[in-house]
Parts: C-alpha cells; structure tokens; sequence
C-alpha cells in the first residue's frame, strides 16, 4: 500500500494559511509589464513573429536572472556549511570556479525559497491552462528543509508500506535506540544487530536495507555530499543501486528531501491520477505519455506533480460540484 507523499513516506511538506496570496515582488511586477509590453508589439511591425521573438527573449533573461540568484543562493549554502563545502574539497572539486558552480548550482537549484516556487508557479501557469485552474485553486505550497541525506533515506526506509502512525512510532524508537537524531549515522546504524532492529519493530528484509545503505556510505560509494552534487540521472543510478531503494523512492527522495525542482515520479499512482483526471483521460497515463504531457512543465515538475497530488486530494469536492 502507498501512502500520500505528502503525508506518510516524508511527512516534509507543510501549508501555508487558505486563501494566502503570495507576496508580488517589485521583479515580478516588473516582468509582467514587460510581457504586456512584448505583447504589444502584435499591433506594430513585425506582426505576430516580432512578439513571439521578444517573448522569448524576455523568458532567456528571466531564466538568466533566476540562474544568477541560484549561485548566489549556493555559494551562500556552502560558506554556511563547512562540512559540506570540505567533502566538495576532498573531491576535488574546486568551489567557486568553472564546472564546480555549474554542480553547485545543479544540487542547491531547490524548492526551498518562496520566491523560487512564485517563478515556478508563474511559469507553470504561463505554460498550462489546466494547470493554472489547479494552481489558483490550491494553497501556497511550503518545503521543509533536510539536514541529512543519510537520515532521510534511513527514514523512507523505516517509512515504506506502513501507515504513517506505525511508521511514526517505528521511527522514533529507531532515534532513540540510536541515541538521538544527531547519531543516527552509517556507523551507528551497521553496528545494530538485525535482532536489535526486530526488536523495535524493523523487519528482517528492511533491516537488511537499513544495513546495505550504511555499508555504501561506510565505503565511500555514497555520501551526503555526493548525493548533493549529483545530477538527477546519476543520482537515481546510485541509489537504485541499494537494497530497498527503488524508483519512486529516489522520486521521492527527491523531491521532498533534496527538493530538486525537475522530478517527474512517473510511477506514482496518485500522480498518475492527476494527469488523467487534468487532461481527461480514459486511462492513466504510461511514463512516456505523461513525460511528453508534461515537457512544458520544465525545468518544474516536481512541483507540477505536487499539484496533481492536490487535485487528487480534491476530487471528491469537483463530483460534489459537478452534480449541483
């Protein structure tokens, strides 16, 4: 059975106040007039093509805008964590130069910042009539912050097929006999027994991941570093690549720990629900269909997807008033 993402696996996700309008800043004011402007230009020379030519230039510089305040929003991330910025080091990956930056900004371009999901959800609307229904219709979506790559995975692990009070409880026992959050790492974690694991509630086979995932982390083929530093694609290779640890897992992951901003988790049932009922399916959508319905989403459809979680959780009140 797979619970709800946004409630039993993470538990990471949080809402603001209904009925929030989120804050327009002075740049998205300025752009919007820009866009009128270029639109504008259908009534002067060059016609249509002129328009479209400036629209687009007027998305490059956004783009561009929004790239700049991503390093600047990765360079400040390192410098306030040491731990992270010496395993950068020990790579040998110099920060703040040529390809290093391009990695950086590749791991720390997030959902975390209100003023990255406002760009991600004017772009959303720009791209998707549907969607932007759904989105005007939804809450101001917030992410939570993730300390530890390590912890998290542990937690997804403890978390999977379980309802989320079970899962909970299951958890917490895990912190304590681990000694607290702080000490929940790879070494702590390979020297509990699998009769220790069973004794708080961890299955054989489960505990059997718990103890495959520390082994790679012990060895050097993952880090919480590394794992920050990998592109999407190479990521979902290496963590595959643990026992326990499957797709929608990574999508997971993902999203709500790592909070990259382009994840599509096409095998999720309740994603999968969405674009049917979005775009009026008669059937769910296979991955290569919905990779094709959503390629306007990019660079954001891990937000995309989340609005597919809250049209879900809303179907019931769209029959309700469909029948009046």
């Amino acid at each position: 059975m797979r619970l709800s993402p946004a409630g039993a696996l993470h538990g990471q996700l949080s809402k603001m106040a209904p009925g929030r309008i989120p804050f327009r800043s002075r740049k998205a004011i300025k752009n919007e007039n820009l866009q009128n402007s270029a639109v504008s230009l259908r009534s002067s020379d060059g016609g249509l093509e002129s328009c479209k030519k400036r629209k687009s230039q007027l998305e490059d510089e956004r783009i561009s805008q929004h790239k700049s305040k991503v390093t600047l929003h990765s360079s400040l991330h390192l410098r306030n964590n040491p731990s992270l910025t010496a395993g950068i080091v020990a790579k040998g990956v110099e920060v703040g130069e040529g390809k290093a930056i391009e990695q950086i900004t590749a791991a720390f371009s997030s959902l975390l910042e209100v003023e990255a999901i406002t760009a991600a959800i004017e772009h959303l609307k720009c791209c998707d009539s549907k969607l932007r229904e759904v989105i005007e219709c939804s809450q101001f979506p917030k992410f939570q912050s993730c300390n530890s790559p390590f912890r998290s995975l542990v937690r997804s692990i403890v978390y999977q097929q379980l309802a989320t009070n079970a899962a909970a409880a299951i958890y917490k026992r895990l912190l304590l006999l681990s000694g607290g959050e702080d000490f929940l790492t790879p070494a702590v974690i390979s020297n509990l027994s699998p009769s220790d694991l069973r004794g708080i509630g961890i299955s054989a086979r489960k505990a059997s991941y718990l103890h495959d995932l520390s082994k790679n982390f012990l060895e050097g083929g993952l880090s919480d570093t590394s794992i920050m530093l990998m592109e999407d694609n190479e990521l979902l290779t290496a963590l595959t690549a643990v026992k326990g640890i499957g797709v929608w897992s990574v999508h997971m992951f993902m999203i709500f720990s790592l909070h990259r901003p382009d994840v599509l988790p096409v095998s999720d049932l309740g994603v999968r629900k969405g674009f049917s009922l979005l775009y009026n399916l008669k059937s769910l959508p296979n991955p290569s269909e919905m990779e094709k319905l959503s390629a306007p989403w990019r660079p954001y459809r891990s937000l995309g997807a989340w609005y597919m979680w809250r049209l879900i959780e809303r179907k019931p009140a769209l029959k309700a008033k469909g029948k009046g």
